[in-house]
């Protein structure tokens, strides 16, 4: 079972030897808990379900606060997070490497074997072990155009962008001018091939490792285009680094609207053979399976002609991520609105509006922030009635900061977001330590603290972490939409009691 939400790519999957599900959000957002919960229903297997999931934040919130729910209702449920892009560093990320095309190879390979009557433990291990023996890096020319937004970044027409990914986010790096497509694949093999780069050296590739290539067109590429970069990636391999696919596919692998832009990735399938119990024949078996989804589309489609694409006004990059993060919490903030005139509130128990908050959350909140959000209410919720004898022994203040610190700690085993990351924890963090040590008043100064300290802080996780690290710096930014948000939360809290 695959997600689509960001990259609108994976529901042309679902078939035999392939996916059982896709999960779609909305465009370049993860999809909500609920959603991939009632996935799971839609496709029940006695063998057992396993979630393959896009290294994005929201994305391993949502599939993996879902994969808990599965497994608490007895689900045989597992979970795997595909990384393989190289354009952030080690030291630029601590959520590891972003998921581009090269996700695409694992589901094909597990398809195959769950097809063969894989078991769950094998499947699970094949494409655990094919995950992380994948290298990829984008570049585009410019950015897709997403229905119904005005805001639509442009390049100029003498720069282009490398290290870009599937859901419209900036790259790691700008060149120009433009490089010859020549120059433009040697760099990028260069980034994803050199395994004496401390930073982004991923992969070892033995002489005589058998290996696959996949070169994906993100969606506004001719297929012209696509062929010619397939002839110069396959003669630099060959001559350089001294390699010969033993499987090379190209065309819409996971596409990103109309977006001009490209990736390639190289798979070591004879290192992945020493990771599982498959051999690298019957890797490439599973791979060449038959289907009977869009995968069989990849090497037959038609050259088509490339159409310009107008270019409009560029917003600023951290911009367009804060747009996305505000409408998350407008969504939220009017459906809870919504359920109090319904009279939410009117039985005075808490736990019963954190239960709604649960629901809103789940039901209307994607993205990074939804996911957080939706772990955190779940365990304050539990927490709040697990404690509740404190608000009689100890008073409320001390109920709320156990249950906040409790709240937390479970959150901590699905993000690494801390203080000083430039995200929500930035204000909850500091709201339950102050809290439990000088009282609601105090905690609420702390978090409004900890909220308007994100001004300055330079992002470290979330899709902010992919873009150029030249831009990372020294300039105040907007605060973090999402410790903005739970701030002014927090602040209403304040007032209202």
């Amino acid at each position: 079972m695959g997600q689509p939400g960001r990259a609108t790519a994976w529901s042309g999957y679902v078939g035999r030897n392939l996916l059982a599900a896709a999960v779609q959000g909305d465009i370049f957002a993860s999809p909500s808990t609920k959603q991939i919960l009632a996935a799971i229903e839609a496709v029940p297997s006695d063998r057992g379900t396993i979630l393959v999931v896009t290294n994005y934040t929201g994305d391993c919130l949502h599939f993996g606060l879902a994969n808990e729910k599965a497994t608490a209702k007895g689900h045989k449920s597992r979970f795997i997070i595909c990384g393989d892009d190289v354009s952030v560093g080690r030291k630029g990320s601590m959520v590891g490497r972003r998921g581009l095309a090269g996700q695409i190879g694992v589901l094909k390979v597990m398809g195959g074997a769950a097809g063969a009557l894989g078991s769950l433990d094998d499947v699970y291990n094949l494409g655990v072990a094919f995950s992380q023996q994948i290298v990829s890096m984008a570049a585009t020319l410019d950015h897709c155009h997403v229905p119904g937004r005005t805001e639509h970044a442009m390049l100029a027409d003498n720069e282009m962008e490398m290290g870009t990914g599937p859901h419209n986010e900036p790259g790691y790096k700008k060149l120009s001018p433009v490089p010859t497509p020549a120059e433009l694949v040697r760099q990028m093999l260069q980034h994803c091939l050199d395994e004496k780069d401390p930073e982004r050296g991923y992969v070892s590739f033995s002489p005589g490792d058998e290996t696959m290539v996949l070169i994906n067109n993100f969606g506004g590429m001719s297929q012209l285009e696509t062929g010619a970069l397939v002839d110069e990636v396959l003669e630099q391999l060959a001559r350089d680094w001294n390699m010969e696919p033993a499987r090379i596919c190209a065309g819409f692998l996971e596409t990103s609207l109309n977006a001009l832009a490209f990736s390639l990735s190289v798979i070591n399938v004879t290192a992945a053979a020493s990771n599982c119990r498959y051999s690298v024949d019957e890797i490439k078996a599973f791979f060449d399976v038959k289907t009977n989804t869009s995968w069989e589309s990849v090497a037959g489609s038609q050259t088509r002609r490339r159409t310009r694409q107008q270019q409009l006004v560029r917003p600023r990059r951290e911009e367009r991520r804060i747009v996305d993060d505000k409408r998350d919490l407008k969504t939220g903030a009017t459906s809870l609105l919504a359920a109090l005139d319904r009279g939410l509130a009117k039985s005075g128990s808490v736990v019963t509006v954190l239960l709604e908050l649960e629901e809103i959350v789940e039901s209307s909140m994607g993205g990074t922030l939804g996911g957080i959000l939706g772990i955190f209410f779940v365990s304050l919720r539990a927490a709040v009635e697990k404690n509740i004898e404190l608000a009689s022994s100890r008073g409320p203040v001390a109920l709320w900061a156990a249950a906040l610190s409790t709240a937390l700690e479970s959150l901590r085993r699905y993000t690494p977001a801390k203080v000083g990351d430039r995200t929500v924890m930035d204000t909850l963090t500091p709201l339950a330590e102050t809290m439990s040590k000088a009282g609601f008043d105090d905690g609420v100064r702390a978090a409004v603290q900890g909220a308007e300290a994100t001004r300055k802080m330079v992002p470290k996780l979330g899709r902010a972490t992919y873009v150029g690290a030249a831009s990372s710096g020294h300039q105040e930014l907007p605060p973090d939409p999402g410790a903005w948000g739970a701030m002014v939360v927090i602040r209403g809290l304040q007032s209202g009691l």
